[in-house]
């Protein structure tokens, strides 16, 4: 059975080493690139107790991160890519919705095989607020 790749169907916005203080105010880097765009786990597996907010102790880190899949070679960057800066990417999905989100790290998946893409990992931004109502909803 071959993997497949994945389906990239929720347009994003990406804006390079942003200061995690403020939604971005100027245009993308990267503009309208198709992802695939999901919470990172549908099953907690633990709590993360190295959060300082009463709010999500003992809620698993999995319920905060999301999972981006990008095509092979998207442009996207985490603050490992950055060591000295430490910035990171900011991503608003989907693009136009004003739900922005941090980048936490990206890596690269089934490297060499046919189905090679992109990962990334976000968080939701906790300056900027998601919308509400979330976009795509009544």
């Amino acid at each position: 059975m071959a993997f497949t790749l994945p389906t990239f169907n929720v347009p994003l916005n990406v804006w390079h080493a942003q200061v995690q203080t403020a939604a971005p105010v100027r245009a993308p880097d990267v503009a309208g690139v198709l992802v695939n765009f999901s919470l990172g786990r549908r099953a907690v597996l633990g709590s993360d107790s190295r959060t300082t907010d009463a709010q999500l102790q003992g809620v698993g880190i999995d319920v905060l991160l999301r999972i981006i899949l990008l095509p092979k070679g998207t442009d996207i960057r985490g603050p490992w890519q950055d060591p000295i800066a430490f910035t990171t990417d900011c991503v608003e999905c989907p693009a136009g919705s004003g739900a922005f989100y941090w980048v936490v790290d990206v890596a690269d998946m089934a490297v060499g095989f046919a189905n090679e893409h992109r990962l990334a990992w976000v968080v939701f931004s906790s300056h900027v607020g998601l919308p509400s109502p979330l976009p795509g909803g009544p």
